[in-house]
């Protein structure tokens, strides 16, 4: 006779939770493994979820806004031309449609639960920022090139774009931040002192002047919020302004934005030595492709499969092809979802967004408005949802905040 097992439903929370917080650490890993990690998250989640269904009725009309995201990569395949880019883009963007379902079926964390699932995380990336950082004085020490602490190069060693590890950082330091201010663990002022310092320099090396900017308001607010009883604050503020004005290779990447050829703007032809600056290249790009966009079916797009091709075709009708710019996208995830799904698809983003923003706000939930903001402000000047190290961060963090228990206010 065999020993029937039972398992008890607190346990699997308890394991739930872990391969969540795993799944969280993984996306500092190469895609593959944590692809696979998250994969391990989803398929326990969803066998917890036959085995218990008696959470089922938690399921509410906002999973399903979430989750119906995912039909416009479904949408996409009908009419776009390119069926294996559109094919490949449904399988990279699997995450819309599960984890909002998974979340609002089965984990409702608590403020507390949820600090508790994010450490891992915030601890992580830090190890992974010092880690970038040994190597870069390494590889110093044997070339004696300055270029090793600055932006790319800083984080070639394991192939992370220094934008998207901008932000990871700046999220880190926020759940150490949130947690030091609720009082949510013990962390001690000089640990704070140190991470502050720490995360500064790390973030003016990285060189995303978007994750700067976010990163000094969100700093300045902090500041305001808490002056009376966190002076300190005030010292490492002033700190990282200096910290901002000595870093030339940085200085000079703020500079050359602020002062581009501007006149650029006006030409209708380009040439492959023409001076572009990450703004110009931008403005031109945005320009050109939504003028482009008349041409098209501008209520429902040109279809995932299809953007980069119309994106390619300004590229060479403007002569913008010989300097290396095809294959570039957008740099502005709105304007991605503009030209794949139409109005209908960025406006369907923007309520999503709307909603999010709604709840951190009416909740006071000063981490999600964290994650929003930085991310919405960085969506500007990234296509942060191309790419897996993106769309998981969004879905994922977005799943386990909306979805998060607050107390009655």
């Amino acid at each position: 006779m065999f020993t029937r097992i039972k398992i008890n439903e607190s346990d699997l929370n308890k394991t739930q939770i872990v391969l969540l917080s795993i799944s969280m650490v993984g996306l500092l890993l190469p895609i593959n493994i944590s692809s696979f990690l998250l994969i391990v998250f989803v398929v326990f989640s969803i066998i917890k979820q036959i085995f218990y269904h008696k959470t089922a009725k938690s399921f509410n009309l906002i999973a399903l806004l979430f989750s119906g995201f995912y039909l416009f990569y479904v949408a996409s395949l009908f009419y776009s031309n390119n069926i294996h880019i559109a094919f490949r883009l449904l399988e990279r963007n699997i995450s819309w449609f599960i984890l909002p379902v998974i979340f609002s079926l089965g984990i409702h964390s608590t403020k507390e639960e949820r600090f508790k699932t994010l450490i891992p995380f915030a601890i992580a990336t830090q190890l992974f920022a010092l880690f970038f950082l040994v190597v870069a004085l390494f590889n110093f020490l044997q070339t004696g090139k300055a270029e090793n602490f600055y932006y790319t190069e800083l984080t070639s060693i394991l192939d992370f774009h220094p934008v998207y590890f901008s932000l990871y950082l700046l999220f880190s330091l926020s759940i150490f931040v949130y947690g030091y201010f609720e009082k949510q663990k013990n962390i001690p002022v000089s640990l704070m002192i140190g991470l502050f310092l720490f995360d500064i320099l790390m973030l003016i090396l990285l060189s995303s002047k978007n994750i700067l900017f976010v990163s000094i308001l969100i700093f300045l607010i902090t500041l305001i919020k808490n002056y009376k009883n966190q002076k300190w604050l005030l010292v490492l503020f002033s700190l990282s302004i200096l910290f901002l004005l000595r870093f030339t290779t940085t200085k000079e990447r703020i500079q050359e934005s602020l002062f581009s050829k501007w006149e650029l703007l006006s030409k209708d032809k380009f040439l492959y030595n023409d001076p572009f600056t990450g703004a110009t290249l931008r403005l031109i790009t945005w320009k050109f492709v939504l003028l482009e966009m008349k041409n098209n079916n501008y209520l429902i797009g040109t279809g995932s499969g299809d953007s980069q091709e119309l994106i390619d075709d300004v590229y060479k009708k403007h002569k913008m092809d010989d300097a290396g710019y095809l294959g570039l996208n957008m740099h502005n995830q709105f304007l991605e979802f503009f030209v794949s799904f139409g109005v209908i698809g960025l406006l369907y983003f923007l309520i999503i967004l709307f909603v999010c923003f709604k709840k951190a706000i009416k909740q006071n939930d000063y981490l999600y408005l964290i994650f929003l903001f930085s991310f919405s402000f960085m969506s500007l000047t990234e296509s942060n949802l191309k790419l897996h190290r993106g769309i998981v961060f969004f879905v994922l963090l977005n799943s386990l905040m909306y979805f998060s228990k607050y107390k009655k206010v």
